[in-house]
């Protein structure tokens, strides 16, 4: 990020009262990542946020057209299944959506979102899964989700060009105890024979750490 080092502060300051708004700092506790859109995600496990430099721009059109460029198919970057967001959408006041929801009364269970600031944010809920009495963050999966979303955001900005630099905010919920699964090829897994939790403990504790780490 350029500018004088108030320019920057200030900037990241921007950026920090918005993610406040979205419950996306450590103060919030229970409720972190629960503000926004977020909040209708059922056992939220994984939120993934772009903010561009103004986060209150009008700089993307709400429309039909736009919802159509959201829905199209795109191949991944990794070369695998894309991900599935849902078969519904909407719109709202500051996004629209595509997401996924089971039941009329339920919550939704995954969601893909543009913002009108032109920023691209994604959630999912159900995303871990348990091995014994501990909870596995499945990390081939969590990476290949992120890398779609720059994808995305990449298309975003080449289409509408939204005001640059870009903030990345990942937040991963309920980490406390838990460890991370779905490593490499040739990496030993939970509840297989002979592995061991210690440094996947130290990973996920790192995770714990920068649960809303920010790319600045």
């Amino acid at each position: 990020m350029n500018g004088t080092i108030h320019e920057i502060d200030a900037q990241r300051a921007r950026w920090r009262r918005y993610r406040a708004a979205q419950r996306l700092t450590d103060e919030d506790g229970d409720e972190f990542a629960l503000g926004g859109l977020a909040r209708h995600v059922d056992r939220l496990d994984l939120r993934l946020l772009f903010l561009p430099r103004d986060p209150v721009a009008d700089t993307v059109p709400l429309d039909s057209e736009t919802l159509g460029w959201l829905k199209e198919p795109r191949p991944t970057p990794y070369g695998g299944p894309a991900p599935q967001w849902g078969r519904h959408d909407r719109s709202t006041s500051s996004a629209l959506v595509i997401y996924d929801q089971y039941r009329d009364d339920g919550g939704w269970e995954r969601y893909l979102a543009l913002h009108r600031h032109g920023g691209i944010e994604l959630g999912s809920g159900g995303l871990t899964y348990e091995v014994g009495d501990r909870t596995i963050f499945p990390l081939w999966h969590i990476v290949g989700i992120a890398w779609t979303a720059a994808a995305l955001q990449s298309e975003v900005a080449e289409r509408w060009r939204p005001d640059l630099p870009c903030e990345a905010a990942i937040a991963l919920r309920h980490t406390n105890g838990a460890t991370l699964g779905g490593f490499a090829e040739g990496w030993k897994e939970p509840g297989r024979a002979l592995w061991e939790l210690t440094s996947s403990d130290q990973s996920c504790r790192a995770f714990r750490r920068q649960r809303a780490t920010a790319a600045r």
